[in-house]
């Protein structure tokens, strides 16, 4: 039994880079990426950052741009800006998945749209400086947008686990949890004492010091991710297509409609289970990912929503993703999961925004992913085969 798809692998070696990039800059005191302080009540990792392009003054048009890493505050960008550069990077997955397709290719459309729109914007600005940062500028709202939304894409992949063919035994649920864990911390151990060994050897790794005497410094009252109006929207949208969703299979489940109106209730429903978790208070957030809550809430909605039309809990929940993007028979989670390209693309703005850092920080980059992707690739296999999971040995 496979434990993973091949496939994805390049996909992971890009977000690994990416945290890589974003951790290096943590600790790179003299980088000229300024990036404002992580905020209390984010729990999803960096806070909302203020991104300009590097060695460049940040302009009036760009000073408000803002790349929130998943999660994070509203974005204080123009609407249409931030749903045109949204659309721009839908219609780019579009066209790769499409065009990979026709080719035969089996590499990741989405991690090559990646590079290939970072590069383009590096070449650009080599070209004629100030183009590249142009393009930059244009879609940066676009990408905030998506980065803002981006754990709520991955909703559906858990909400669809009770779906999922049986591993086996407990014995075997066990091995694979042991395989996950433990995998985990030795991939970021080993990736993070690379960074910290190579940066010391080159002499990157700069001591900080602390003044006794220096002033407390109060931190600023934390600010919750998403607003309560935005909670508000979403409640009344979820509560209005449930009413309407389950008349409707009540009375008519053979109608049309049927699919397109429960679309529109799990859509509202998932989405306001998400905002709704990350505004919990901070110290339960910090243990309990909003992820995992707005899952649970999801498949909760799924089993009431099961009783109260008379279908069975795996019947609703299979057409929550029902694997197809036409109109009368997509899913929300079908939905959720295709904007997830997007944003996959759009962490080349991310990228590029801390091209100088990752230019002064390349040997370090690409011998920690070495040895990461060496690690995880090899490493898994071995300890997968020396516990016998799935008869893999």
């Amino acid at each position: 039994r496979k434990m993973s798809n091949p496939s994805m692998l390049p996909l992971r070696r890009l977000l690994l880079v990416s945290a890589l990039v974003i951790s290096i800059g943590n600790v790179h005191g003299s980088s000229k990426v300024q990036q404002s302080r992580p905020s209390a009540s984010n729990t999803f990792g960096l806070d909302v950052s203020r991104v300009t392009p590097p060695n460049t003054k940040a302009s009036a048009s760009s000073s408000s741009h803002r790349v929130a890493v998943r999660g994070g505050n509203a974005l204080e960008n123009i609407p249409t800006k931030a749903l045109g550069g949204a659309l721009w990077f839908g219609v780019a997955d579009v066209s790769l998945r499409k065009l990979f397709k026709a080719k035969g290719i089996n590499f990741p459309s989405t991690v090559a749209g990646t590079c290939a729109l970072f590069v383009s914007m590096v070449l650009l600005q080599i070209v004629k400086p100030g183009l590249g940062d142009a393009a930059f500028d244009m879609l940066t709202p676009g990408a905030g947008l998506l980065a803002k939304w981006l754990p709520v894409f991955f909703v559906p992949g858990l909400a669809m686990l009770p779906l999922a063919p049986s591993i086996g035994s407990p014995i075997e649920i066990v091995k694979v949890l042991v395989t996950v864990v433990l995998g985990m911390v030795v991939t970021l151990s080993t990736t993070s004492f690379t960074v910290l060994g190579l940066r010391t050897l080159l002499g990157k790794v700069e001591e900080e010091t602390v003044d006794a005497n220096a002033p407390a410094v109060v931190a600023a009252p934390a600010v919750k991710p998403f607003s309560q109006e935005t909670v508000d929207f979403l409640l009344k949208g979820a509560v209005a297509s449930a009413c309407l969703s389950i008349g409707l299979d009540r009375t008519s489940p053979d109608s049309q409609w049927a699919t397109p109106l429960r679309t529109v209730f799990m859509g509202f429903s998932t989405v306001f289970s998400f905002v709704w978790a990350a505004r919990l208070p901070a110290g339960f957030v910090k243990v309990i990912h909003p992820l995992v809550t707005s899952t649970a809430i999801v498949l909760l909605i799924t089993r009431a929503t099961a009783v109260l039309t008379g279908s069975t809990f795996l019947q609703v929940l299979k057409t929550y993703k029902t694997g197809s993007l036409a109109p009368l028979a997509t899913g929300a989670g079908d939905i959720l999961l295709f904007l997830l390209g997007p944003a996959v693309i759009s962490l080349a703005i991310a990228m590029y925004s801390r091209k100088a850092l990752m230019q002064e920080n390349l040997l370090v980059v690409i011998v920690a992913m070495l040895v990461s992707s060496v690690g995880t690739l090899f490493g898994t296999a071995t300890f997968v085969r020396a516990l016998n999971i799935g008869g893999a040995g």
